[in-house]
C-alpha cells in the first residue's frame, strides 16, 4: 500500500474523522501540566496518581493538584534516580512495584495494598528478584486480568528473562536466555483487543528477534514472522494496540516517528506523513555556522580552528553544506577542546576535507519516538521524542491524527524517559500530563 497515504484501515475511513484540533498552537504548552518538584508520574489509575522524587514515592487522589507522602519498600531506595525506572501496575486489587533494591542494586517485585488519606503503603518484601547485571525499564512490568508479567532490562550476565505470576507470589520464567536471544527486552504488552495475548519487545539483539507474540497468556513464544520481527530497524520500546492496528514507539534513528502494523499482516507502515524530526522548533536554539571544518572519511572526529566547541555544543546537530560530508543529522557526541569535537559514532564522515561549510546547533527534535500510546476512543497516537546524541537536542510531545497530520502538542522542558499512558481522557509521559484531543 502507498506509503504516503499512510495504509488508512477501512476503518480510518468509515469513520470521517473531521479533526478540531489541528497544528501546534503558537503557544504549545497551555493544555499541558506538570507534577511539581522533579516528580515523576509511576502509576496512574483514574484520578489517583503515583509519583516519585527525589525525596521519594508520593500519592495524588485529585489527578495531581495535591500530593501527600507516602512508603517505599524498606530496601528501596528514596531517590528515583538511585531506585531506576519505577513503575507501579494494579493487579488483582494491589498495587506491585518495580524498584531497584538497596541491598544489592538489582531490580525487585513489591506488592503493597492501596490506601488513601496519610495512611502509608505496607510494603511486602521482595516477590520476584531481577538477576545479575539486570535493570528496569517503565514498559516492563504489566498485567491482564488473569496475570502479572515482568521482563528483565539491561544486560544480565546470562541474558535477560521474561516472568509471569497468576497472583503475584509465585513466578514461573517463561522466556529466558536458554530459550531466546536477546540484549535488552524493551517492554512487555498484553493485547487488550486479544484476551491472552501478549506482544515482547526487544533491543540490541544481533539476529535475534525484535517482536514476540505469545497468545496464551506468555507461557510459550514466537517471534512474529518478517522484518517486523527480525529486523532491527522496527526495534521498539513501547507497544500499544486499537482494534484495527498496534503501534510502536521506536528505538532507533531512523527518518520515522513512530510506526504502526495492521493486525492481519503486520505489516510495518509509517503512522504520519512526515517525520517528527524534521519539523522546525518553534524558538529553536541559536546555530553558528562554521567555514573551516576538517573532516576524514571514516572518522568520527571533527576539527575547526573556529568552531569554539564547548560542552553545550553535545547533542546539536552538524550539517555541512553543498554536500553530505557527515550523513545527515548527526550530531555532537563530545568534546575534546575548542578546536576538536566527535560526532554520533554511527555518523563518520563521508568525506575528507578542511574547508567544509557547516552549520552547528539549531533546535532539532530528538529522533527517537521512543514511548507512545494510542487513544482507542479517537485513534490518535501520542509520542515523545527523546534527545540526546542519536540526534536532536529538544523534547517533545507529539500525536499523529488518523489521517496522518503531525501535529507537535508541547516542548517538554525535562526529559520525557518514561512510558506514554493514557487514563480518563488524558495522557500521561514521565511528570507531564493533558487532556487527550477530541476529534
Amino acid at each position: 500500500m502507498d506509503p504516503v497515504t499512510l495504509g488508512m484501515a477501512k476503518a480510518d475511513v468509515k469513520k470521517k474523522y473531521a479533526p478540531v484540533v489541528r497544528l501546534s498552537s503558537p503557544q504549545p504548552q497551555q493544555a499541558t501540566s506538570q507534577a511539581p518538584s522533579g516528580r515523576a508520574i509511576v502509576g496512574i489509575f483514574g484520578s489517583t496518581l503515583l509519583s516519585w522524587s527525589s525525596f521519594g514515592l508520593s500519592q495524588s487522589e485529585n489527578s495531581g493538584t495535591t500530593w501527600t507522602s507516602k512508603a517505599l519498600p524498606a530496601d528501596v531506595p528514596t531517590s528515583a534516580a538511585t531506585a531506576g525506572a519505577g513503575w507501579v501496575v494494579l493487579f488483582k486489587g494491589n498495587y506491585y512495584l518495580q524498584a531497584k533494591k538497596t541491598s544489592d542494586g538489582l531490580p525487585g517485585i513489591f506488592r503493597a495494598a492501596p490506601v488513601t488519606g496519610a495512611t502509608d503503603f505496607t510494603w511486602s518484601t521482595s516477590l520476584l528478584n531481577g538477576s545479575t547485571g539486570s535493570n528496569i525499564i517503565s514498559t516492563a512490568l504489566a498485567a491482564d486480568a488473569n496475570y502479572i508479567y515482568w521482563a528483565e532490562y539491561g544486560d544480565p550476565a546470562t541474558g535477560p528473562s521474561v516472568w509471569r505470576s497468576p497472583d503475584g507470589t509465585t513466578w514461573t520464567k517463561v522466556l529466558g536466555p536458554d530459550t531466546f536471544a536477546a540484549r535488552h527486552v524493551h517492554g512487555i504488552f498484553p493485547d487488550p483487543y486479544n484476551p491472552g495475548h501478549v506482544w515482547l519487545s526487544c533491543g540490541d539483539a544481533g539476529s535475534a528477534g525484535y517482536h514476540y507474540r505469545s497468545t496464551n497468556y506468555g507461557a510459550t513464544w514466537t517471534i512474529i514472522p518478517g522484518d517486523l520481527g527480525t529486523n532491527q530497524a522496527w526495534q521498539a520500546v513501547q507497544v500499544s494496540f486499537d482494534a484495527d492496528w498496534i503501534y510502536f514507539g521506536p528505538d532507533t534513528t531512523s527518518n520515522f516517528s513512530a510506526f504502526k502494523a495492521d493486525r492481519a499482516t503486520l505489516t510495518p507502515r509509517w503512522t504520519g506523513k512526515q517525520s517528527h524530526r524534521y519539523l522546525p522548533v518553534p524558538a529553536g536554539l541559536p546555530s553558528r555556522r562554521i567555514t573551516d571544518l576538517t573532516t576524514t572519511s571514516g572518522s568520527a572526529t571533527i576539527t575547526s580552528a573556529t568552531a569554539a566547541f564547548t560542552s553545550a555544543d553535545v547533542g546539536s546537530r552538524i550539517r555541512t553544506t553543498g554536500q553530505n560530508t557527515i550523513p545527515i543529522d548527526a550530531c555532537i557526541a563530545s568534546v575534546t577542546n575548542a578546536t576538536t569535537a566527535a560526532v554520533y559514532s554511527s555518523k563518520a564522515a563521508t568525506v575528507t576535507g578542511s574547508t567544509t561549510t557547516a552549520i552547528l546547533g539549531g533546535g532539532a527534535w530528538g529522533a527517537m519516538a521512543y514511548y507512545g500510546a494510542v487513544d482507542p476512543a479517537t485513534g490518535i497516537y501520542y509520542f515523545v521524542s527523546i534527545n540526546g546524541v542519536a540526534g536532536g537536542n529538544v523534547d517533545g510531545l507529539f500525536a499523529v491524527l488518523p489521517d496522518g497530520t503531525l501535529t507537535l502538542l508541547d516542548i517538554l522542558t525535562t526529559s520525557p524517559d518514561g512510558k506514554v499512558t493514557i487514563d480518563s481522557g488524558k495522557v500521561y509521559v514521565r511528570g507531564f500530563w493533558r487532556p487527550t484531543l477530541a476529534l
